[in-house]
Protein backbone atom coordinates (compact mmCIF):
# COMPACT_ATOMS: atom_id res chain seq x y z
CA UNK A 1 0.00 0.00 0.00
CA UNK A 2 1.02 3.61 -0.42
CA UNK A 3 -0.10 6.90 1.06
CA UNK A 4 -1.62 9.15 -1.61
CA UNK A 5 -2.89 12.73 -1.54
CA UNK A 6 -6.64 12.87 -2.22
CA UNK A 7 -5.94 15.05 -5.28
CA UNK A 8 -3.99 12.18 -6.85
CA UNK A 9 -6.40 9.29 -6.30
CA UNK A 10 -8.60 8.23 -9.17
CA UNK A 11 -11.74 6.18 -9.67
CA UNK A 12 -10.85 2.49 -9.65
CA UNK A 13 -8.16 2.80 -6.94
CA UNK A 14 -8.67 0.36 -4.06
CA UNK A 15 -8.58 1.57 -0.46
CA UNK A 16 -5.85 -0.25 1.48
CA UNK A 17 -6.81 1.01 4.95
CA UNK A 18 -10.28 1.82 6.28
CA UNK A 19 -11.09 5.51 6.57
CA UNK A 20 -12.51 6.76 9.88
CA UNK A 21 -14.62 9.84 10.44
CA UNK A 22 -13.96 12.36 13.21
CA UNK A 23 -16.45 10.48 15.40
CA UNK A 24 -14.60 7.17 14.92
CA UNK A 25 -17.18 5.69 12.57
CA UNK A 26 -15.86 3.78 9.58
CA UNK A 27 -16.61 5.82 6.46
CA UNK A 28 -15.10 3.44 3.90
CA UNK A 29 -13.66 0.01 4.58
CA UNK A 30 -10.45 -1.47 3.27
CA UNK A 31 -11.03 -3.01 -0.15
CA UNK A 32 -13.61 -0.47 -1.37
CA UNK A 33 -13.04 0.64 -4.94
CA UNK A 34 -13.09 4.43 -5.21
CA UNK A 35 -15.61 6.18 -7.43
CA UNK A 36 -15.89 9.84 -8.40
CA UNK A 37 -18.65 10.22 -5.79
CA UNK A 38 -16.54 8.73 -2.98
CA UNK A 39 -13.58 10.93 -3.90
CA UNK A 40 -15.72 14.10 -3.93
CA UNK A 41 -17.29 13.24 -0.56
CA UNK A 42 -13.90 12.50 1.00
CA UNK A 43 -12.63 15.88 -0.21
CA UNK A 44 -15.74 17.60 1.15
CA UNK A 45 -15.20 16.22 4.66
CA UNK A 46 -11.53 17.18 4.68
CA UNK A 47 -9.74 13.89 4.00
CA UNK A 48 -6.34 14.84 2.60
CA UNK A 49 -4.53 11.49 2.37
CA UNK A 50 -5.51 7.85 2.16
CA UNK A 51 -3.82 4.50 1.69
CA UNK A 52 -4.24 2.89 -1.73
CA UNK A 53 -3.37 -0.71 -2.61
CA UNK A 54 -0.31 -0.97 -4.82
CA UNK A 55 0.87 -4.23 -6.40
CA UNK A 56 4.49 -3.03 -6.17
CA UNK A 57 4.21 -2.58 -2.41
CA UNK A 58 2.33 -5.74 -1.41
CA UNK A 59 4.71 -6.49 1.46
CA UNK A 60 3.34 -3.50 3.38
CA UNK A 61 0.26 -4.74 5.22
CA UNK A 62 -2.74 -2.75 6.33
CA UNK A 63 -4.11 -2.80 9.86
CA UNK A 64 -5.89 -5.86 11.19
CA UNK A 65 -9.52 -5.75 12.32
CA UNK A 66 -8.69 -5.58 16.04
CA UNK A 67 -6.42 -2.57 15.57
CA UNK A 68 -9.06 -0.82 13.46
CA UNK A 69 -11.67 -1.38 16.19
CA UNK A 70 -9.30 -0.05 18.85
CA UNK A 71 -8.46 2.99 16.70
CA UNK A 72 -12.16 3.66 16.12
CA UNK A 73 -12.91 3.48 19.86
CA UNK A 74 -10.00 5.82 20.62
CA UNK A 75 -11.22 8.40 18.09
CA UNK A 76 -14.75 8.22 19.52
CA UNK A 77 -13.41 8.70 23.06
CA UNK A 78 -11.29 11.71 22.12
CA UNK A 79 -14.21 13.21 20.21
CA UNK A 80 -16.46 12.80 23.25
CA UNK A 81 -13.89 14.43 25.53
CA UNK A 82 -13.61 17.43 23.22
CA UNK A 83 -17.38 17.73 22.90
CA UNK A 84 -17.79 17.59 26.68
CA UNK A 85 -15.02 20.14 27.26
CA UNK A 86 -16.63 22.52 24.75
CA UNK A 87 -19.94 22.21 26.61
CA UNK A 88 -18.19 22.88 29.93
CA UNK A 89 -16.38 25.94 28.56
CA UNK A 90 -19.60 27.20 27.03
CA UNK A 91 -21.45 26.74 30.32
CA UNK A 92 -18.71 28.57 32.23
CA UNK A 93 -18.83 31.48 29.81
CA UNK A 94 -22.61 31.69 30.05
CA UNK A 95 -22.40 31.58 33.85
CA UNK A 96 -19.86 34.43 33.84
CA UNK A 97 -22.21 36.55 31.76
CA UNK A 98 -25.06 35.87 34.16
CA UNK A 99 -22.93 36.86 37.17
CA UNK A 100 -21.99 40.23 35.68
Amino acid sequence: MRLVNIERVKPGDEIAQSILGSDGAILLREGVILTDTYIKRLKNIGVEFLYIKDAHLEDIKSQDAEFLQLKSQAVKSVSTVFQNSNITVSMKLETQWILY
